[in-house]
């Protein structure tokens, strides 16, 4: 019998891996479409200086090498939920990573710009 590994080498979410650890889930209020869903997350993301690595439908991935941590968030929704999930790591000087660990007080401000942000559009202000 064969078996293959297959390994990684930059160890970021790929169509083979998962993405992460799901950190915030967000019900979706109200009856917004998906373009407005995507425009809300991406909005959040850049507001707080996340670079959009992709927009597909139903889901945008960011990420964020600051201070110490390169993280990635995937945004995945629906017509009911926004789910996020982190593939996070400390980093150190080099940008080296040393060990898997979300950022939560990052991933607290995501969640509160989302609910602040959904607030915003529902309710036109």
């Amino acid at each position: 019998m064969l078996s293959v590994a297959v390994v990684f080498a930059d160890n970021k979410p790929n169509a083979e891996q998962d993405y992460g650890n799901l950190v915030i889930t967000v019900p979706i209020a109200g009856e917004l479409q998906a373009d407005n869903v995507k425009r809300l997350i991406v909005a959040t993301v850049v507001g707080r200086e996340w670079r959009v690595v992709s927009s597909e439908d139903n889901k945008v991935v960011a990420n964020l090498v600051h201070r110490r941590y390169d993280s990635t968030l995937t945004f995945i929704y629906t017509d009911s939920v926004i789910r996020v999930y982190s593939y996070s790591y400390q980093i150190d000087r080099n940008q080296r990573r040393l060990r898997r660990d979300d950022p939560k007080g990052w991933i607290r401000n995501i969640e509160r710009d989302l609910h602040r942000r959904m607030a915003e559009l529902i309710h036109g202000l």
